[in-house]
């Protein structure tokens, strides 16, 4: 009702302010008597005359409410009444007693409506009401529904029904808007809705193996089991399965399953065609795990010498520094050069990282000139010395607990914007406190089983010939950015690597599966686009957990707008007189993201070194240095401490 109250009394306002010659007649603010007219005209009621209209209706009720009372039978226990309350005394402007009559009322006002809509079931479908028992669908649906709810008597002082007439309408009202159509002549469509002119085709039973049909082979369902015939059984599954002296129809599950295959069904929705579907799994696990064996071993192998540090019992302590050289390009004043200084250190352990940074990025004050840096610091409320202070000797400390989803921080600089961000400050970052069970998982992931039980999936409610399509179309792709080729294993070391040639054809095939989606027997074809003028990628890890890794990585912006122009003129909406033009467009736009960028890093989780350099055409460079060192083992400081 409030609801309708605002739009009615927003549109009065907004024409008012849309016409002149309204606006000269309308007041800004309705007054009382104007907003009375416009309840009555549209039928409105204010929200506090239904809560009176209760009042004056039950006074003895309302005077004797308990507020306490009524907060521990609502479940409010774990905290004070003020502080369950809290939020409603500034949003609504309501006392604790207040809000709690409110929401008392609003609980009685639920009761009543469903006593209303239970005497109209009962005038309605009076064979529902018959034999309809309050207690025992009481006690099949919401009895130990939570601990909030251990018998009646708590459900009724929780919703606040007073009478057992009240407790019996109210199950009624549940039950019979559940079953109302149950065993009912009910049709909610008009006669001449155009469905009754619609035949539905005849449903069709296929047997399909590996996602291709066998037509040819009949199938009987009945009884909610399918059977085919022997012989044609015994042509999937071989002799060792299906002997030959067995004749006649066999159930397809049982015997699939005997012979270690998977079996699934299909419903095919409104076309009717029903899909018997059988996995010859052990065909595809022996397919997946030579192709992807090696990346698992590569994965098994990195988790096991990383150790999991985040998680594990005995806290790690690590010291990093980190020198950034930033360069921007002119060619009439020369080139200017910026040095930034960080150095980090972080604890890990137990499910909590605890870091803290320290750090010098004056020089990132070059940048603007100095009358407007004066004008943007007197915005903010503090001086030009004072920003540089910070960015002198800068600190931002985090805490961060993966088993909570809690994180603290106290980053001084933040001060100085707003003083109510000094010191420690808290969140709650959602899905946080899932990172366990997901490492977990990481741990046990495995390519090859994560693919096979994708496309049984996919076939369960896409059917066999469509998920088969697209297995063969991930395990392509797959392929070529991490499949054996792309691993080798030599001397206790095992290496990962990709050329350029290698990713311009696995980008290619991925656009141009994009750009052909109904031919699926063609999925990765010709022509190879040049998406990147290098890409190459090295990353060697030993079984002592020693890294190197190399990486050179320049995009080719024309050879990528020509494959922008050439799949859009290739897809069902293409136009190839206006595919021309869009390469010369996108052309344009991606000039300027012409960059070079080569990276590399060596050595353990116990010591480090790296960097990363960054060539942008035309604009700037960035040079990244680092190098890192285990230093010891304390433990991480809680969030809960650091608050208090």
């Amino acid at each position: 009702m409030k609801k309708l109250l605002a739009l009615a009394l927003s549109l009065i306002l907004t024409l008012g302010l849309a016409s002149p010659a309204l606006a000269a007649e309308t007041p800004a603010e309705p007054t009382p008597e104007q907003i009375a007219e416009i309840m009555e005209k549209y039928g409105l009621e204010a929200p506090e005359d239904e809560y009176a209209a209760y009042e004056a209706a039950h006074p003895e009720e309302i005077a004797n409410l308990d507020a306490e009372r009524l907060l521990a039978d609502w479940g409010y226990v774990e905290r004070t009444p003020e502080e369950w309350f809290l939020a409603y005394e500034g949003e609504y402007g309501e006392t604790l007693e207040e809000a709690v009559r409110r929401t008392y009322i609003d609980r009685r006002q639920m009761v009543e409506n469903a006593c209303a809509q239970a005497e109209e079931y009962r005038a309605d479908r009076p064979e529902m009401w018959e034999n309809f028992d309050a207690d025992s669908y009481f006690e099949s649906e919401w009895l130990g529904y939570s601990n909030l709810i251990p018998d009646k008597a708590a459900y009724m002082a929780r919703y606040n029904i007073l009478t057992e007439d009240e407790f019996v309408d109210d199950m009624f009202a549940m039950y019979a808007s559940e079953h109302y159509y149950d065993d009912y002549d009910y049709d909610p469509l008009p006669d001449d809705w155009w469905w009754d002119d619609v035949t539905p085709p005849e449903p069709t039973l296929t047997l399909y193996v590996d996602g291709f049909a066998y037509e040819d082979v009949e199938i009987v369902a009945e009884n909610g089991v399918t059977y085919a015939d022997a012989a044609a059984l015994r042509g999937i599954f071989g002799e060792a399965f299906v002997p030959a002296d067995k004749t006649g129809l066999l159930p397809i599950r049982e015997t699939a399953e005997a012979a270690g295959w998977d079996a699934g069904w299909y419903g095919g929705g409104w076309s009717g065609a029903q899909e018997v579907q059988l996995w010859g799994k052990e065909g595809y696990v022996t397919a997946l795990a030579e192709q992807f064996g090696p990346l698992n071993d590569f994965l098994a192998k990195a988790m096991k010498v990383s150790g999991n540090t985040l998680f594990a019992d005995t806290p790690t302590a690590t010291h990093e520094t980190v020198a950034v050289d930033m360069t921007r390009f002119s060619t009439l004043d020369g080139d200017e050069t910026f040095r930034l200084t960080f150095d980090v250190d972080y604890v890990m352990g137990g499910g909590v990282l605890d870091a803290t940074i320290t750090f010098d990025v004056t020089e990132l004050l070059k940048l603007f000139p100095a009358d407007a840096l004066e004008s943007l610091t007197k915005m903010g409320g503090f001086s030009v010395t004072q920003l540089r202070q910070f960015l002198k000797a800068g600190v931002m400390e985090f805490i961060i607990d993966y088993n909570t989803g809690d994180m603290a921080y106290n980053i001084p600089l933040l001060a100085l914007v707003d003083e109510e961000l000094a010191g420690w400050q808290t969140e709650t970052l959602p899905g946080l406190d899932g990172m366990a069970e997901a490492m977990k998982g990481l741990e046990e992931f495995s390519l090859t089983s994560t693919l096979y039980a994708q496309m049984l999936s996919t076939a369960s409610y896409m059917g066999a010939e469509y998920a088969r399509a697209e297995y063969d179309q991930s395990v392509s792709l797959l392929s070529a950015f991490a499949g054996k080729d792309r691993f080798a294993t030599r001397g206790g070391k095992t290496t990962y690597s990709i050329t350029t040639q290698a990713m311009n054809e696995a980008v290619s095939a991925l656009i141009n599966a994009d750009a052909d989606e109904g031919d699926s027997t063609n999925m990765v074809k010709q022509p190879v686009y040049s998406i990147f003028k290098a890409f190459d990628i090295t990353y060697t890890l030993d079984d002592s957990g020693n890294v190197t890794a190399d990486l050179h990585i320049r995009p080719d912006t024309d050879g990528i707008a020509t494959a922008i122009a050439k799949s859009y003129e290739s897809s069902y909406y293409g136009d190839s007189s206006a595919a021309g033009a869009m390469e010369i467009v996108m052309n344009w736009a991606l000039k300027g993201w012409n960059m070079d960028i080569t990276a590399s890093s060596q050595g353990s989780a116990q010591r480090s070194t790296g960097r990363v350099d960054i060539h942008w055409n035309n604009v700037g460079k960035l040079n990244v240095r680092t190098t890192a060192a285990q230093t010891g083992g304390e433990a991480p400081r809680n969030v809960e401490d650091v608050v208090k």
